[in-house]
């Protein structure tokens, strides 16, 4: 999975619907999307598995992916001294803040396009720094550029990267799944909020007064990741009933509990 910081750009054709008043009830669902800020994002990727480590794997692995031999002829020894470390790499991707980013399109026949479609990253040196992850040099605009030549680990991982600095905690992730609907290649109902029932986490406890203080206690204190995480309801005489039967689905015998 892409992830684009282009958000000037949208796979909706507007002047089509302008076009087809008599089709306009059905732009909302083509509009459909998820969005939430990044801050609020990171948090249940991380219960998903995807951490800042697993970025850095992903970034590791490209990069011995570009020392292997390519065309029967190595890389030059020089041009893989000056691959960023990952620690370089997020540093760049941290120093121009995603909002700032500009989506201005520059028509293909302006003068000079290349350079002004990079805006402020044409004389960042550190960009050819990047490992090459087979991404196009097709680019429209700052912000095009900039993901072209930077977004080269998967959207979870750069989510993870860009969460670092942050200017950035507040900038939205939008998963635009609406085009994708509407040109028939996925079912609306494939598309859910909320963690899945495999994704989430089962909490088994002693009694229900328990489960009831946790699950609001995440309610309250976190609630980005509250639906991650599903309670034995003891009321209904689950088997898991008891402290001693608690302690036997760990492996052990469960300590004897004195009562006064």
């Amino acid at each position: 999975m892409a992830i684009s910081l282009d958000v000037g750009r949208t796979a909706i054709n507007y002047d089509y619907y302008q076009n087809n008043p008599e089709e306009q009830s059905e732009l909302a669902a083509h509009e459909a999307a998820f969005v939430r800020p990044l801050k609020r994002v990171l948090p249940r990727l991380q219960l998903l598995g995807y951490t800042l480590e697993h970025a850095r794997a992903e970034y590791e692995s490209l990069v011995d992916s570009t020392m292997e031999t390519t065309d029967n002829a190595p890389p030059e020894e020089a041009e893989l001294a000056s691959i960023l470390t990952f620690e370089e790499f997020c540093s760049l991707a941290c120093r121009y803040p995603i909002s700032s980013l500009s989506s201005e399109y520059i028509e293909f026949d302006t003068p000079e396009r290349e350079q002004l479609a990079q805006g402020r990253l044409a004389n960042d040196d550190d960009i050819d720094r990047v490992p090459w992850a087979g991404n196009s040099d097709l680019y429209w605009s700052e912000a095009s550029y900039f993901s072209s030549k930077l977004c080269v680990l998967s959207a979870p991982a750069m989510l993870q990267v860009f969460g670092l600095s942050p200017a950035n905690a507040e900038a939205d992730v939008i998963w635009q799944f609406g085009p994708l609907v509407n040109a028939g290649w996925a079912a609306r109902e494939s598309f859910q909020s909320g963690a899945r029932r495999a994704q989430s986490i089962l909490v088994a406890t002693e009694g229900a007064s328990d489960a009831r203080i946790v699950s609001r206690a995440l309610e309250i204190l976190r609630p980005d990741v509250a639906d991650f995480f599903r309670f034995i309801d003891v009321e209904e005489r689950h088997h898991f009933w008891g402290h001693r039967q608690f302690g036997k689905i760990r492996g052990r015998p469960a300590p004897h509990r004195h009562t006064k």
